[in-house]
């Protein structure tokens, strides 16, 4: 007879108390420091998209975020694996153009560093010449802290379901 499975408690995270109430970070949020955080997180962010050229309809087929890291050896965009892997799916029905913003990007598959579907992440190697191009500042922090227990962060992206049509 099989024995059941046990698991181990989860182990208790001590909550470190943060300086500011979620009130005063949501009041400092809706002014000033809001707008410059808001500014940092856009400023290395960009839409990545892409439509069909075998169609007269030119509407985005699929989109995501990319957003653009200097780390000390590498200058790269960050997205989604999935976002990349339904490019790949709609690259096989035909035609597709790719843009980060306004920028054609016709070499995506040949900049790719690495793609983790575990972690849902696909890294890209990108040039000074693009970045600037786009008129964005990679992000320059590297590497990240994670995330700590009581504490916010910020995600900024490009939401397909946010998308409009001018």
């Amino acid at each position: 007879m099989a024995r059941p499975m046990t698991r181990s408690p989860a182990p208790v995270l001590k909550m470190v108390e943060h300086p500011i109430s979620l009130d005063k970070a949501k009041e400092l949020l809706a002014g000033d420091l809001g707008d410059v955080y808001r500014r940092l997180l856009t400023d290395c962010c960009v839409p990545i998209y892409w439509f069909r050229l075998d169609t007269k309809d030119v509407t985005i087929a699929h989109n995501g975020t990319l957003t653009i890291v200097q780390t000390p050896k590498t200058l790269l965009g960050v997205t989604a694996a999935h976002v990349f892997h339904q490019y790949q799916s709609d690259l096989k029905g035909g035609s597709v153009r790719l843009q980060l913003m306004n920028e054609v990007v016709d070499d995506l598959c040949e900049r790719v560093i690495d793609v983790s579907d575990r972690l849902d992440i696909a890294t890209f190697a990108l040039d000074d010449r693009l970045v600037k191009r786009l008129g964005r500042t990679p992000l320059g922090v590297w590497p990240p802290r994670p995330p700590q227990e009581g504490k916010g962060i910020l995600v900024a992206g490009y939401p397909g379901a946010e998308r409009t049509s001018q």
